[in-house]
């Protein structure tokens, strides 16, 4: 994985933890679980988890028109690997 695409931005990480408690769901299903108030349009929900698709942080498998999402990486393996890059800086 190139190194850009080890870590994530701060609401990746917000979709990646939703995804992870979830364990796997519909673009929908994030954006529900995330707080009412964030107020995220659907495409920009949709358009974060093609990106973290494309950093190879998610799967997806489409069931009719809708695509599930799945995490690659789990919670704990992401924060081993923030956590190592942190001390070598």
């Amino acid at each position: 994985m190139r190194q850009k695409y080890k870590f994530l931005t701060e609401v990746e990480l917000e979709f990646m933890t939703k995804l992870w408690e979830l364990g796997m769901g519909s673009v929908r299903d994030v954006l529900d679980a995330l707080s009412p108030d964030r107020g995220l349009a659907y495409t920009s929900g949709a358009t974060i988890m093609r990106i973290l698709e494309q950093k190879e942080f998610v799967t997806s498998t489409k069931q009719g028109k809708t695509f599930i999402y799945q995490p690659v990486l789990t919670k704990d393996a992401y924060q081993t690997r923030s956590i190592q890059n942190l001390s070598e800086k």
